[in-house]
């Protein structure tokens, strides 16, 4: 039985597209259509693997191809894709694919999708994305558990881990890693005025968690600009012992494990950020905690003033009453950082709650499926008329 990749790809070759399977398990599929225009744009379209040629946002540009080749009119633009199913930020082969095959990847400018628009409470264009980093603390005190009676002497993995997570940040939420904030950088007045025009949905998010509110009391202003300014240290996973699932013999774990998730604004560098923690744990008398990268990305930001920009904006500006709201980030990450890497092109990210991947192909709201298809079609066409993308 065919993949859904291979699959996909008969699709796109049917409709004249030029497709090379990048990377495997998980799919990174790549697929070019050359008009022999002047300008060329990429689009990033993340995707889960099984639905990798049935998601809602992919038939929207396959209608759109459709669309030409039954007015039998040429595209006016060179277009080029990265169906990404890998679904982390930091996967390791977004980064060594682009670097692999560089020349694939240069385009005037690069569109990608979001899927939190919902978490925002409106449909949105953001000039960025945020970075990522995950890292595993491991602590290991003994060869093997000994006797909790052993306790006043033996040190204990997971209190040593415990005391290291203490040290990352504070209950204001601040993180105390010496130098974390130094290269936050401020952007333009003019995007953070766009943060004031956003619905206050405190109590929507708080309900939608079922908590009996935000953290910090935060609501408006101050609510956007944490979820989407604020560089964040979270805990994903603690693990001490044999087993988390059930209570262990009355036993001193001889290891202990954490998943920490850093979420970075621009400027942060996710290699900075690691190192700066194992400095941090050194000078607090943790250096025996061990710390390893499981996952990385770097955030982007494109600034407002660029046309292509300006350009994506006006496009999106016909395709609802509504328009797109204006953001500077995602809440967020999403691997497009090796695109800005190698060819500096700009990167903007349109987030709509409609771009959830779908079952099947019934499930598919006709309304959605237009409305996408028009923000594709108007802003191929926006950026095929300008005299200058960048």
């Amino acid at each position: 039985m065919r993949q859904a990749h291979e699959i996909f790809q008969a699709q796109l070759q049917e409709y004249g597209l030029k497709t090379i399977l990048l990377y495997a398990d998980p799919p990174l599929l790549y697929a070019e259509l050359h008009t022999g225009a002047r300008h060329t744009l990429f689009f990033y379209i993340p995707c889960l693997p099984a639905d990798i040629h049935s998601s809602t946002l992919i038939r929207a540009h396959l209608s759109i191809l459709a669309a030409y080749r039954d007015a039998k009119k040429i595209i006016p633009m060179n277009i080029k894709w990265l169906f990404d199913a890998t679904g982390e930020p930091g996967h390791p082969a977004m980064l060594d694919v682009v670097a692999q095959h560089q020349s694939l990847f240069q385009a005037d400018g690069c569109i990608g999708y979001a899927t939190d628009s919902a978490l925002i409470g409106a449909p949105y264009l953001a000039l960025g994305t945020k970075g990522y980093l995950s890292l595993e603390l491991f602590s290991r005190t003994t060869p093997r558990p000994v006797s909790s009676s052993h306790g006043a002497v033996v040190p204990g993995a997971a209190w040593r881990l415990l005391w290291a997570l203490n040290q990352l940040k504070n209950s204001q939420e601040e993180i105390l890693l010496e130098g974390f904030y130094d290269n936050v950088i401020a952007l333009e007045d003019e995007t953070m005025e766009q943060l004031y025009n956003l619905p206050d949905n405190a109590s929507s998010l708080a309900q939608h968690w079922k908590l009996d509110q935000l953290l910090l009391g935060l609501k408006g202003f101050q609510l956007h600009y944490a979820h989407l300014l604020t560089p964040s240290c979270s805990i994903n996973t603690l693990h001490a012992g044999a087993s988390a699932s059930k209570r262990s013999r009355a036993t001193l774990p001889a290891q202990a494990k954490a998943c920490v998730d850093f979420y970075l604004v621009p400027a942060q560098d996710p290699d900075d950020i690691a190192s700066k923690l194992r400095e941090h744990l050194q000078a607090h008398d943790l250096a025996d905690i061990q710390v390893r990268v499981l996952q990385r990305n770097w955030p982007i930001y494109t600034p407002l003033a660029m046309p292509f920009v300006q350009k994506v904006q006006h496009a999106l500006s016909h395709t609802s009453a509504q328009g797109a709201v204006l953001l500077p980030l995602t809440i967020g990450s999403y691997p497009l950082y090796p695109l800005y890497k190698f060819w500096h092109m700009p990167v903007v990210i349109i987030g709509t709650s409609i771009v959830q991947e779908s079952a099947s192909l019934a499930e598919i709201d006709p309304q959605e499926l237009a409305l996408l298809s028009k923000q594709t079609h108007m802003i191929i066409e926006e950026l095929a008329n300008a005299t200058d993308t960048n």
